[in-house]
Order: structure tokens, then C-alpha cells, then sequence
């Protein structure tokens, strides 16, 4: 009788921790959640249907935050998206805006630092700029422009080449997918994603608003997400699908005339937390309005 009671107690014991960890685990994510709901975002219209949103955390997941958005309403026909890239070439983002004078811009797709070149499809204008090397978690999803459609679609394919068979003229594969159809998608638990790093995505709202979006990593001032943490803060802001871009050093965010170079975010290749660390990249979607 004895061990069946102490084995009870301990069954017990166990139990009663593992409920407490899942409830703390939620608390944590409701308060998170709360945090965003409740922030207060320092807003700029930069034109009609884009306006700049940008926040500081004290804590949220954990650390010291600093989120900047660029929020693109698609209902307003004067705005124009396209994407900007160069097959060999590292450009800015900054200087991808600049050259085709757009009002704002955020890097795109991964790329080789050594040669240049996007290592995802890039089709730009029904032109293939880059062609997809290889499939990984990383090109499981794509942005995509015709006309005024914009869209974020998931692969439901391991093959490099799912993305060829869209009809869009212009698609940015990039991954990992973070939202689909207001779910949260399922993400592997390799360190890319685990682990705090500065993070570009673009997500589309049920409002139908396009959402570009930098979160500033790598300083005691913004210490940067996992991708579980970015997926929840996209959620929380109303996105219904959602894809991360290349982050780490390319992060950048570019709103015309809002600092000397452009840059609203901190890239962190200068390791400073000032806004003249970009790093060149190969591609980038750029928000142009007619008539500015």
C-alpha cells in the first residue's frame, strides 16, 4: 500500500508541475498577445492608403523590442507594387527604392553573399530573374503580384519548382510561410526559427491591408523574435496569411524622406543601433503611388 500511495504522489507531483509549466506557457502568450493589442504605435501617413507604424517594447516575448511596419491599404488603385531585383548584383534596398523612386520598400528573398543573386525564384514581370536552386522550409511560400492582386500563397509541394506553375506575373518565394488563412502554420523547430534574430515578413490583414514588416534584432534595444514569436505578433496586428523574408543583417525597412538615407528601421550589420547599417541585397518589394 505504501508504494502505491508514494507512486500515486509522484504521478501526481508530476502532473501538477506539467500543468503548471502549460499554464504558464499560455499566461505568457496572452500577456505577449495584450502587450501588442495595447501598444501604443507612433503613426505617420506617409500617403493616401500607407501610413508608418512604429513601436517600442520594454518587454515583450521576453525582451526589449523595436517593431516598425509599413501598412499598405491594396483597396487604393493609386498604389503600385513590384518587385525590384538584380540576378548577379548585391544592391541596397534603399537604392532599389530610390532608383524606381518608391515610397517605401523592404528587402526580400535570400540570397548568396558570395555571387549575388537571389537563391529562390524571382519572376519579375513574367521574366524569370532567378530560378529556384533548391527547396527548404525557407521557399515553402511566395509573394505575388498581377496587377492589383497581391497575394501570399503556400507551397503544398517539396519541389523546387512548385512556384514555376503560378500564374502570377511577379513572385518572391521566401519562407518559412508563418500564416495561412488565419492559422498559424506549423514550423520546425531547427534554430533559424528558434532563435532571436532581426526579421523582415510581409503578411496580408482580413481588412485587406498589406503589411511590411521589420523587427530590429542584434541590440540591447531590440533584441529581435523566433519565428514563433513573429507569427504571433502578426497574428495579434489582424494578418490572415503571413510570410517571413530574409532577416539577420538584411533587414530593412525604407520610407521615402522619413530619415537622411530613407531607412526607419536599425540594421544591424554596423552593429549600432542607428539607421546607416543596411546591408546590399538582391531583391526587394517596392511601394510606388501614382502621381507622387
Amino acid at each position: 500500500m505504501f508504494q502505491i500511495n508514494t507512486a500515486k504522489k509522484y504521478f501526481l507531483a508530476i502532473l501538477l508541475v506539467f500543468v503548471c509549466v502549460i499554464q504558464s506557457a499560455t499566461a505568457d502568450g496572452a500577456s505577449d498577445a495584450q502587450i501588442i493589442k495595447d501598444a501604443h504605435w507612433q503613426t505617420h501617413q506617409i500617403a493616401r492608403g500607407i501610413i508608418l507604424k512604429q513601436a517600442l517594447f520594454p518587454a515583450l516575448f521576453g525582451a526589449r523590442q523595436s517593431v516598425n511596419i509599413v501598412e499598405v491599404d491594396l483597396k487604393q488603385k493609386n498604389i503600385q507594387l513590384c518587385i525590384a531585383a538584380d540576378p548577379q548584383k548585391r544592391i541596397k534596398t534603399s537604392t532599389f527604392a530610390k532608383d524606381k523612386d518608391a515610397i517605401a520598400a523592404i528587402n526580400g528573398t535570400f540570397f548568396s553573399m558570395k555571387h549575388g543573386g537571389s537563391v529562390m525564384l524571382i519572376k519579375q514581370d513574367g521574366k524569370v530573374i532567378n530560378p529556384a536552386r533548391d527547396y527548404s522550409e525557407r521557399s515553402n511560400g511566395a509573394f505575388t503580384i498581377d496587377g492589383h492582386q497581391v497575394n501570399i500563397v503556400a507551397s503544398h509541394s517539396d519541389q523546387a519548382d512548385w512556384a514555376d506553375n503560378l500564374k502570377a506575373q511577379n513572385i518572391m518565394v521566401s519562407g518559412p510561410i508563418l500564416l495561412t488563412n488565419d492559422k498559424a502554420a506549423e514550423l520546425s523547430q531547427a534554430s533559424f526559427n528558434t532563435l532571436s534574430h532581426p526579421r523582415s515578413a510581409v503578411a496580408i490583414t482580413n481588412d485587406n491591408k498589406l503589411l511590411l514588416v521589420a523587427v530590429d534584432g542584434r541590440s540591447e534595444s531590440g533584441s529581435g523574435m523566433s519565428l514563433f514569436s513573429l507569427a504571433t505578433l502578426l497574428e495579434t496586428l489582424g494578418a490572415r496569411d503571413a510570410m517571413n523574408l530574409d532577416g539577420g543583417g538584411s533587414t530593412t525597412l525604407y520610407v521615402k524622406g522619413q530619415t537622411e538615407n530613407g531607412v526607419v528601421n536599425h540594421p544591424s550589420d554596423n552593429k549600432k543601433f542607428d539607421h546607416e547599417g543596411e546591408r546590399a541585397v538582391a531583391n526587394a518589394i517596392l511601394v510606388n503611388v501614382n502621381g507622387s
